[in-house]
């Protein structure tokens, strides 16, 4: 499939309608309760506005206690939101992360107005540095871009903006996702609208205090995070397997100065790298077809100074590792481990290419995403007819 040909959407929406606005915070000691409603209060002055979170402080309304991710919106926030639809029945849903109060008040404003001009899913584009959100820039958001065909930066929301029709969706999908010792999976809107034929914008945000995953470990996130998405990607086959057009654009992202990266970061990437090669093409061939393996033993020899990965096999990769994952190859776990390495030298590569310029970091993300782009028939022909293409 050709790539998508893509160019920023300029467009007048209508002048949002006045409604009520349900906003529900995240658990947060009771001593920051006034002063994120009053931050709220302020930003949504003379609009109907109610409150939910789960302090049990007189000005929120009580909502059970819920397993919370913390760092993006899980499972049970859209579970517990939804809960309240019936009771208020507003117009707009917004679900804030933590230290939300750190949004200024237009950003807040915009969100819930992006949804009142009938857009289903308002989701934040904040700014980064050019290392930023690199699960996102590999993963997430060329595998969206390509098989939901929806323009999102960050679909793994912190703060997001919904329609009643969107979080009811999304909490049918939560009910199912929290098992019965309280554990949640993560939930994926944009791809869950882009099936349901909804509408889902991005509006752009100002810097924002991003809250870190409990588990700093990056072989449980990674693991975590693909998992999860390769799920939903096994789960929603029938959908991406079809041809479809760009359905929204991206802004462009702004030329920033950020401090150049640290080479010894870098240089333990490709440590682990070399050592996993060393131990894990075996595992690696039951997953990669011979000419993607040999591309990859060609780069475990390559000196620091000359690594790069490019950006088709880093597509071809992922794409191989959903394959497998769907196929149930050799257990998940194993499997998911096993792209760690993997993914720690695409993000050398990365590094090396980008230095520490957000213009270079745009243009190269703008590529990886085209790759994917063009990778998605190699992935659509294995997916359908796996037989042919066994390594």
């Amino acid at each position: 499939m050709a790539a998508a040909s893509i160019s920023p959407e300029v467009t007048t929406p209508p002048a949002p309608t006045s409604g009520g606005i349900l906003i529900c915070l995240p658990a947060m000691p009771v001593d920051q309760i006034d002063v994120a409603v009053e931050h709220l209060r302020e930003a949504f002055a003379g609009q109907a506005v109610s409150f939910a979170g789960t302090s049990g402080a007189d000005s929120l309304q009580y909502v059970t206690p819920r397993p919370q991710l913390g760092w993006v919106l899980g499972a049970g926030d859209y579970a517990a939101a939804a809960g309240l639809l019936q009771q208020q029945q507003p117009d707009v849903v917004l679900l804030l992360g933590a230290d939300a109060t750190t949004l200024p008040a237009s950003s807040l404003r915009a969100l819930v107005d992006m949804v009142r001009t009938g857009v289903d899913l308002a989701l934040p584009r904040y700014p980064l540095g050019p290392h930023d959100g690199l699960v996102s820039s590999a993963l997430l958001y060329p595998l969206t871009r390509t098989l939901f065909t929806t323009d999102i930066r960050f679909p793994l929301p912190v703060d997001a903006a919904l329609s009643a029709r969107m979080l009811s969706r999304l909490a049918a999908l939560a009910n199912r996702a929290i098992g019965p010792a309280g554990t949640e999976s993560l939930i994926w809107p944009v791809a869950e609208a882009s099936v349901a034929g909804f509408q889902v914008r991005q509006v752009e945000m100002p810097a924002r205090t991003l809250p870190p995953p409990a588990d700093g470990d990056l072989n449980s996130l990674l693991a975590a995070v693909a998992g999860s998405f390769f799920a939903d990607v096994e789960a929603k086959a029938t959908y991406w397997q079809r041809g479809r057009v760009m359905t929204a654009a991206s802004a462009a992202t702004s030329d920033q100065s950020f401090p150049s990266f640290d080479t010894a970061e870098t240089a333990s990437m490709l440590e682990a790298f070399q050592l996993a090669s060393n131990n894990l093409m075996e595992l690696w061939a039951l997953v990669l077809p011979p000419q993607t393996l040999l591309a990859v033993k060609k780069l475990s020899r390559l000196p620091a100074g000359q690594f790069t990965m490019d950006a088709s096999l880093w597509a071809r990769i992922v794409y191989d590792f959903a394959l497998a994952f769907h196929a149930r190859s050799l257990n998940r776990g194993h499997l998911l481990g096993a792209m760690t390495p993997l993914y720690l030298a695409w993000a050398a590569s990365y590094i090396h290419v980008v230095g520490d310029s957000s213009e270079r970091a745009a243009r190269q993300i703008e590529s990886i995403a085209q790759a994917f782009e063009r990778e998605k028939p190699y992935f659509v022909s294995r997916w359908r007819w796996p037989d042919r293409f066994n390594p």
